[in-house]
């Protein structure tokens, strides 16, 4: 079991996940229900859902957070390219909702390649904390080039959230990770 991590659970942030996550489904009950009830016949079918989905979300969270951050550092590379072709894969197959292409259809299960990227920046971005480059200057000339191409597929997809929060994930960390 060397490669989880025996740190603590920071109880603050889990407290305040946890709180987040329960104004998330509040917020989905009271604007779905009548939709749900029309549709469904039941008012709670989608807050079921969401509900199901924040379970397993949960699950994953504490799992993934026990793993020693250094094994996904090896994978890094590799999460980063799955991020870059998942987005690209959207102006091909993607479906159109709301006049922007934002969803793959597989199916049994439709998601959204932007939420994955943001979860591929995060661990791109500990790379380049974790990482001593050799000057300050090539560190922000990767990073520059890393988010110009992350955002130029995402803008074809029209989807400017997620866009948002790619560019302040990635000034955030700049700054962050700055050698002066």
């Amino acid at each position: 079991m060397k490669n989880f991590s025996k740190e603590p659970v920071d109880f603050v942030l889990l407290v305040i996940v946890f709180i987040m996550l329960a104004a998330g489904i509040i917020m989905v009950m009271s604007a779905s229900a009548p939709t749900s009830l029309a549709k469904t016949g039941n008012s709670y079918k989608y807050v079921k859902t969401q509900a199901f989905s924040a379970c397993l979300g949960i699950v994953a969270m504490l799992v993934i957070s026990r793993i020693d951050y250094k094994i996904y550092k090896r994978f890094d590379k590799l999460i980063y390219i799955v991020v870059l072709v998942l987005l690209a894969s959207v102006a091909v197959i993607g479906t159109e909702d709301g006049g922007a292409k934002r969803w793959i259809d597989l199916g049994f299960i439709n998601f959204q390649p932007s939420e994955i990227a943001k979860i591929g920046l995060i661990f791109n971005n500990l790379f380049f904390i974790t990482s001593s480059l050799d000057s300050p200057i090539t560190e922000v000339s990767a990073m520059i080039c890393l988010f110009i191409l992350v955002i130029s597929i995402s803008l074809s997809s029209k989807n400017l959230s997620s866009n948002f929060t790619k560019l302040i994930s990635k000034l955030f960390f700049s700054k962050f990770t700055s050698k002066s």
